[in-house]
């Protein structure tokens, strides 16, 4: 099975990613991205794990943290699949609270990631992009 750790945004930035997100559709005849995956902060990109039990047991206690602000800045992409918006650097909270879940995940033998090691913070509002949809966004 394929998973994905992410941490869940809130107030303000979680508003303007749904309005975001439903606009994009809307006016490119893209995917709302909002409706198929809550707005978020990739905290461990896609793994593969055949034990879901083991990544519950594993993350259970990091379901709530305190609060950690952050800013959006530009829209920015990957390639001309993925369109984002960037967020200022991360705070040392954030960054803190990545690496503490790559080393619980490590325990069960899902190995390090890139977010650990530099993580580009950011919120994607439009995803799979087709290289038309990538020009009109």
């Amino acid at each position: 099975m394929r998973f994905f750790v992410g941490s869940l945004l809130r107030g303000e930035i979680a508003e303007y990613y749904t309005t975001t997100c439903a606009d994009l559709a809307a006016r490119f005849g893209i995917a709302d991205v909002a409706e198929i995956v809550p707005p978020h902060i990739t905290v461990k990109s896609p793994f593969d794990q055949q034990n879901a039990e083991a990544i519950d047991n594993c993350l259970a206690l990091n379901t709530e943290i305190s609060p950690i602000p952050i800013s959006l800045t530009n829209w920015n992409h990957f390639g001309t699949r993925t369109v984002f918006i960037d967020g200022e650097k991360s705070p040392a909270e954030l960054d803190a609270y990545i690496s503490d879940i790559g080393k619980k995940l490590r325990t069960i033998g899902v190995p390090a990631n890139l977010e650990e090691k530099g993580h580009h913070l950011h919120v994607s509002i439009a995803r799979f992009l087709k290289p038309r949809e990538f020009e009109g966004v």
